[in-house]
């Protein structure tokens, strides 16, 4: 699957994702249908990654040894970390995968077609798009984890912070014209000129974001994060993303089992329950 057709599908099941987290939000009591439409978008949205993020030496068996990899690294920060402390190291691995991702597509802007000639083969539509795909979301990635990271230290600034809320769509469609612009022309102009505006977006987005939904916000940004290094397609970072993914999976897993005995319940009651 090519760069930027992989980038698309993989934006496509992140909002089916989106939409499924948001209806079983909804809804006040959650019954089966939404434990598994929240799992087929997540089962949807892992293939297409995989898809798009198989390593170019080595092949699977890299990947799956990058993930058993971030796997035992995850398990043994869930043990040795603060509980108060895991949201802060989640939303700083969101800001690790934005950074790379804005380096790598600094690289193919400064470097060109040897960059893809070198590493894989794509139609120009595919190189263009997947760039700036992977420009936007990365950024985005880098600005909102930077942002969590901030709202979970608690400096009390929610009003003011909500007084940021009418920015927001404007810099939605400011990006938007960016990505559009830098995917049609590569030059460095447009580059930061995206990376600045998605940076800004993904803060404000953020930072004015109501305290109930930066669970969800964590989820998006997580999913941003995959999507700009699987658009590029480079085959180290694709081996990166996997061991962090890997890494927040484990911990992840580590906290939702230790949910489920704080609350004597099995994992399916305590979605459902």
């Amino acid at each position: 699957m090519g760069s930027g057709l992989a980038a698309v599908a993989e934006l496509a099941a992140i909002a089916f994702l989106i939409f499924s987290i948001g209806r079983a939000n909804r809804s006040h009591s959650r019954g089966k249908s939404d434990f598994w439409l929240v799992g087929l978008a997540l089962i949807l949205c892992i293939m297409i990654g995989l898809a798009a993020a198989e390593p170019t030496f080595g092949g699977w068996l890299i990947g799956f040894l990058a993930l058993a990899v971030g796997g035992s690294l995850g398990g043994w920060l869930a043990l040795a970390t603060p509980s108060k402390s895991i949201a802060q190291l989640l939303a700083g691995l969101l800001a690790v995968h934005g950074v790379v991702a804005v380096l790598l597509s600094f690289s193919v802007v400064s470097m060109g077609a040897q960059f893809w000639d070198d590493r894989m083969i794509a139609t120009e539509f595919e190189r263009s798009l997947g760039t700036a795909v992977a420009t936007l979301f990365g950024a985005a990635a880098f600005g909102g984890g930077m942002s969590l990271v901030f709202r979970r230290l608690r400096f009390g600034l929610s009003r003011r912070l909500h007084s940021l809320e009418p920015f927001r769509l404007v810099l939605v469609g400011l990006a938007a014209i960016a990505l559009v612009l830098f995917a049609v022309w590569l030059v460095p102009g447009f580059f930061l000129l995206t990376v600045m505006l998605s940076t800004a977006m993904g803060i404000v987005v953020v930072l004015s974001a109501d305290e109930r939904k930066l669970p969800l916000a964590a989820v998006v940004l997580t999913a941003f994060g995959g999507l700009s290094t699987a658009a590029i397609g480079f085959a180290f970072a694709s081996i990166a993303l996997i061991v962090a993914g890997g890494l927040a999976g484990a911990i992840m897993i580590a906290r939702y089992r230790t949910m489920c005995r704080e609350h004597a319940l099995g994992p399916f009651c305590l979605i459902v329950e």
